[in-house]
């Protein structure tokens, strides 16, 4: 047992001839290292999370950009002309409102299952008439394909008996190679989650900007299809999960002005990226 007592007006001990003012400044210190040593880990932490966050952003972006250039990378040119519809964004067009590129392009998928190596295929940003809805903020996907089972030929791949496009067709025997919903093709499937904004800009070979389609028509109306392009840009905004989850519960919508409160959840949060395509001379 440590045993203490007086020297020259001082309490000390005979194991490590230290005062209790010394014993107290060492405490201190010490109380001050570890709080300096939390407060770097947590910071730390922090931009674990942050750098993991920004991590799923990217990667969502690459996702999508990388699938829908390999698409259009493969995009068909064919007879002199092919089918190729950019539609800009059309209101009454409910969940199918914003912004569609549809195509015909050589797709990977299973070859004893189809009898064409061709599929239309097309994309879309899903417009939710309410957030909440399970396919918001998501890109859609569509592929369809000519089935080579016996008496199950798809009367929905027919880009090569019509050029038509529009918003709905006939569903039986489809009017149109294209239309805003799937009446024309397959279901669309999830791409991309937490999307906030895919635009896209089509351009000739002269570099002069190919306008997208304007028309609120059906397919009966004969809507005419866009010119194929030399090249595309692709434009996408997003946020990660916990960023949506705030801008939703901030009243988010597609249409937020800037004095709403979720517009500035968007604001400091989405993180956008653009990418351009080249497809080439195809005879266009």
């Amino acid at each position: 047992m440590k045993k203490m007592y007086k020297h020259k007006n001082r309490l000390v001990s005979k194991a490590g001839n230290l005062t209790l003012v010394e014993l107290m400044v060492a405490l201190i210190v010490s109380l001050i290292l570890f709080s300096a040593m939390m407060k770097i880990f947590n910071s730390l932490y922090k931009n674990l999370g942050t750098a993991k966050t920004s991590s799923n952003i990217y990667q969502n972006a690459r996702i999508a950009l990388d699938v829908i250039g390999r698409d259009l990378q493969c995009a068909y040119y064919g007879n002199s002309s092919a089918p190729f519809w950019h539609h800009s964004s059309v209101s009454e067009w409910g969940e199918y409102n914003n912004e569609l590129l549809a195509f015909v392009s050589n797709s990977p998928f299973p070859s004893n299952y189809y009898s064409s190596d061709l599929f239309e295929v097309k994309y879309q940003l899903f417009y939710p008439t309410s957030t909440t809805q399970d396919s918001a903020g998501w890109i859609l996907r569509s592929v369809t394909g000519n089935i080579s089972a016996p008496n199950l030929n798809n009367p929905k791949w027919n880009f090569n008996n019509n050029f038509n496009v529009g918003y709905t067709t006939n569903s039986v025997n489809p009017a149109a190679a294209f239309t805003a919903d799937s009446s024309s093709s397959s279901n669309f499937h999830k791409l991309v989650p937490y999307v906030t904004s895919l635009s896209f800009k089509c351009y000739n070979e002269n570099g002069t900007e190919i306008e997208a389609d304007t028309s609120i028509s059906t397919a009966e109306d004969n809507a005419e299809v866009t010119g194929f392009p030399y090249s595309l840009e692709m434009n996408i905004s997003l946020l990660d999960k916990t960023s949506w989850d705030k801008w939703i519960k901030a009243g988010g919508t597609p249409d937020n002005l800037e004095n709403d409160p979720a517009y500035y959840v968007r604001k400091k949060y989405e993180r956008s990226f653009k990418q351009t395509v080249l497809i080439g001379n195809r005879g266009q």
